[in-house]
């Protein structure tokens, strides 16, 4: 709150007094005259007094470490746009034009002055609509072109962006930001659903945050999944503030039509396709919504399409692809892109930078690819840094809550607490959206088992769907342990639970109460060889109430964030023991939001407490997913003894050589051969049978139709 001036009183009584200055107002001219003039620093695009495109330090305000936000109502009826006073600078037109593929473009100088056409084939690329407005260009063909007019920042200058929850406010671990907080937000949003290429989630998010913490910028990154409801909610949110940073990376498809679409999400991890003119729909082409969304960084293949539908809509910046790159070439971009970013350069110099450094790659493949990586924006990219674009914290009232989303710091220590990604994971996608839409739908389970013979995948798909559903976002945000049972005891199952709620809660930075020596002891002195499962369980009673308390104190602090128990049964607990079920089934009774996912070689039918237990068998992998499955885990290529008739000719492929992947065609051509095998009808798509056959193809090795006349066990 600005302190009164000397003449005013506030709503608890009069003014402050007792010193020399009664008011910041009146210490502040009596420095700033003493200072010479020609030392003062001005606001941004004003000699004279402050203007409403950006609030700079004054020269009293250095020397007394004070913001520009704390001062005097005085400074608010001069016109201070960050205290509701003044009006804010003139509005720019949603019609831009755009440099692009086109015709040759012409420079100029700020005056006006033709300096001649741009390098590198550069044109001039004019949108139906807006072909008489200079506001805005487009670079992504020359590192050296420069842009035409003065830089003046508008609306997204000074504010912070949208907050998001805290586990405190709804419970769930969302996160708030304070209006105290005096740090600059960048948002992630990523699509990654089933069905589709996987996006490497983890670490496209390493990349921008090592860059932000290598280069101090002290920006937070806040990530979440890109669906529709989500990404409506931020920038909707994004129209009350002054700077908003998105980094929205997803796949776009193409309809037959020429149609291009941009791949999003649906709440349980299905592809939702908004294809561009249901974008347009979505950010209001008239009403020009997304000034505010300052940069908009869309790493996605294809997307200058798209690109141009946001700038039209009003964001002044646009980094974009215009054809497909490769995966590496967009996060090695990113990291210099962000990096430069975060040590203070301009943004068009950070995109030159990127861009530059990117053309230097030792690899010829990821070099050529500089290229097409484009920036539309506005005017002024030359001038305008990470904290005008994030928008510099001003006063302000405390904002609503934009929930799922989580820190990247979170999530990346979420991820590193599950088993590393299981390795050739294939043809699981229909299993994995039935799974979750069965604990997180409208009408959501509690426990469900997924089971199958022994070696056909079950612990590799719990791994799977614990990244999976608990990527920020996501149903589990961030909420999950997986148990690993090896001893069916109750005791041992009580020890593995202990475990793993205080690992859950140090994941999640829940306090609970310390765990004495004295209550371990209890867990490892109970008696096995009581002479029932009551007594086993009455000696077990305190491990358990303490186990109920901790999952409820998670739950009463994130309130309504689910939570996700992930229980490898290798030694079938749940079936022999009633005192393993009752101690599950107790969680689940004295808790709301925790679901429980167990693998099992048998299904379970018991109920654990109240709560039916939905079974789900696991087959083995169709034909398709088995041959490709068997050529990445063989040790040489398909070679013609391998195949009863026809010698395999150009599809020769198999996982044996050092070099990358072998090209699209020729990988489809050996899997198509492969699919209709003896051996791989007799393996029968069992995971466990195919890694261990295809382990015996190497070098000198037996053929494939030899293996096919083995015995296989299944």
């Amino acid at each position: 709150m600005p302190l009164l001036d000397d003449k005013e009183a506030g709503p608890a009584g009069p003014a402050r007094s007792g010193g020399r200055f009664k008011s910041w107002g009146r210490f502040l001219e009596e420095v700033r005259a003493k200072i010479p003039k020609a030392k003062r620093i001005t606001p941004l695009g004003s000699a004279r007094k402050p203007s409403a495109v950006g609030l700079r330090r004054t020269a009293a305000e250095e020397v007394a470490g004070l913001s520009p936000h704390a001062r005097s109502p005085r400074r608010r009826a001069e016109g201070c746009p960050y205290h509701g006073g003044g009006s804010a600078c003139a509005s720019r037109s949603c019609q831009p034009s755009f440099f692009a593929p086109g015709a040759p473009r012409e420079k100029r100088s700020p005056s006006g002055t033709s300096l001649g056409s741009g390098s590198h084939g550069e044109m001039l690329y004019t949108p139906r609509e807006v072909h008489d407005t200079p506001g805005f260009y487009m670079e992504g063909l020359s590192v050296d072109s420069t842009p035409t007019t003065e830089y003046r920042l508008s609306s997204f200058s000074n504010c912070s962006s949208p907050p998001v929850n805290d586990e405190s406010s709804y419970g769930s671990s969302f996160l708030r930001v304070s209006s105290q907080d005096n740090c600059k937000e960048v948002y992630c949003l990523f699509a990654s659903p089933l069905g589709h290429p996987a996006i490497n989630v983890r670490s496209e998010v390493e990349t921008i945050q090592e860059a932000f913490e290598e280069s101090g910028s002290g920006a937070r990154l806040n990530v979440g999944v890109a669906t529709v409801q989500s990404l409506s909610k931020l920038l909707t949110l994004a129209k009350s503030q002054k700077g908003l940073v998105l980094h929205l990376s997803a796949h776009s498809i193409r309809s037959d039509k020429g149609d291009v679409g941009l791949v999003l999400e649906d709440f349980c991890g299905k592809a939702h396709v908004l294809w561009k003119k249901r974008l347009e729909e979505i950010l209001g082409m008239k009403e020009s919504g997304l000034r505010s969304v300052s940069l908009l960084f869309l790493s996605t293949c294809w997307s200058q399409e798209l690109a141009q539908v946001f700038v039209e809509c009003g964001c002044p910046h646009v980094v974009c692809l215009r054809s497909p790159v490769y995966d590496v070439a967009a996060r090695r971009f990113s990291q210099q892109f962000y990096l430069s970013l975060g040590v203070g350069e301009s943004l068009l110099s950070a995109w030159q930078t990127a861009r530059s450094w990117l053309c230097t790659d030792s690899k010829p493949e990821l070099a050529e690819q500089a290229d097409h990586f484009v920036l539309f924006g506005q005017r002024g990219a030359d001038k305008v840094t990470l904290s005008e674009l994030c928008g510099e914290e001003a006063e302000k009232p405390e904002f609503g809550s934009l929930r799922k989303l989580e820190a990247a710091s979170r999530f990346l220590l979420a991820e590193s607490l599950i088993p590393p990604r299981p390795e050739n994971f294939l043809g699981r996608p229909q299993f994995i959206h039935e799974v979750l839409h069965l604990l997180s739908g409208h009408d959501s389970r509690r426990a469900c088992t997924v089971w199958g013979a022994e070696g056909i995948g079950k612990s590799a798909f719990g791994v799977e769907f614990a990244h999976f559903a608990t990527a920020p976002g996501r149903p589990f945000s961030c909420s999950s342990q997986i148990l690993k049972i090896e001893s069916s005891g109750a005791v041992s199952v009580a020890h593995l639970l202990l475990e793993g709620l205080e690992a859950l809660a140090n994941q999640l930075e829940v306090s609970l109460r310390p765990f004495s020596g004295d209550s371990r002891s209890e867990v490892s002195g109970a008696s096995t060889h009581l002479g029932s499962d009551q007594e086993l369980m009455s000696s077990l009673l305190p491990v358990r109430q303490r186990i109920r308390r901790g999952f409820k104190q998670i739950e009463r602090i994130r309130r309504k964030a689910p939570v996700l128990l992930v229980v490898d049964d290798e030694v079938g607990a749940f079936a022999s023991s009633a005192a393993v079920r009752k101690l599950f089934g107790e969680l689940l009774e004295h808790t709301c939001h925790l679901h429980l996912l167990v693998l099992s070689r048998t299904p379970i039918y018991s109920s654990l407490g109240p709560s039916k237990v939905v079974n789900v068998a696991l087959p083995g992998l169709e034909e398709y997913d088995a041959a490709k499955l068997f050529l990445q885990r063989m040790h040489r290529k398909l070679e013609a003894r391998d195949f009863p008739a026809d010698p395999m000719g150009s599809a020769d492929a198999g996982g044996g050589a050092p070099s990358p992947s072998p090209p699209r065609g020729v990988l489809e051509a050996a899997i198509q051969r492969l699919k209709g095998h003896p051996l791989l009808h007799r393996l029968a798509g069992h995971p466990g049978n195919i890694r261990e056959v295809a382990s015996r193809v190497v070098p000198g090795g037996p053929s494939l139709i030899d293996l096919a006349q083995l015995e296989v066990e299944p």
